[in-house]
Order: C-alpha cells, then structure tokens, then sequence
C-alpha cells in the first residue's frame, strides 16, 4: 500500500468513525423526541377524557355517548386535537368517541 493509500485509508477510517458516532447521536436524540411526543399524547388524551366528563356532566348516560360523538366529531376546537390523536397516537386511543 502506498503512503497515498494510507492516508487516504486512515482518513477514510477516521470518516466513518466519526459519521458512525453522528448517527448514533441523532438516534439517541431521535428517541428522547419520542418519548417527549408519547409523554404528550398522554396528556392530551387525558385532557380530551376531562373534556368529555365535563360536557357530559347533568346528561343522561342514554345521551351522552351520542352527544360527545357529536361534539368530538363535529366541534371545530376538537379538530386539530382529534387530528394529532388520529394521526400520532397509538389506535386504542385515537378515538375517545369510541370509549363511550
């Protein structure tokens, strides 16, 4: 191997090294950001199950699945709320609607 070549794979070496150590920074970023965004989705599928005890208090149990489904489905406040949880939450809690 020429003196060229060593340099060239040393340097080479030392490249990937580095870029290795990069991706596996990103990756441990990557998940904090992950479990921030669940911690998140926890919260507010906590707060879209307050929201639904609240608009529900003094209705019969026979209305009040009907009328949160309204609400949830309907309500322009809800939207973006029921479009995160759709989209980024796991499926058994995208749809408080259907835990009625």
């Amino acid at each position: 191997m020429s003196a060229h070549e060593s340099d060239f794979a040393g340097l080479s070496d030392e490249f990937f090294d580095d870029l290795t150590k990069q991706v596996q920074d990103v990756e441990i970023q990557f998940e904090l950001v992950r479990a921030q965004r669940d911690h998140l989705l926890a919260g507010l599928v906590a707060a879209v199950e307050c929201v639904r005890v609240w608009h529900g208090m003094g209705m019969s149990k026979e209305i009040e699945p009907d009328m949160w489904r309204l609400y949830w489905e309907g309500s322009p406040e809800m939207k973006p709320i029921r479009q995160m949880l759709e989209k980024y939450a796991k499926a058994e809690v995208a749809s408080p609607a259907s835990r009625t």
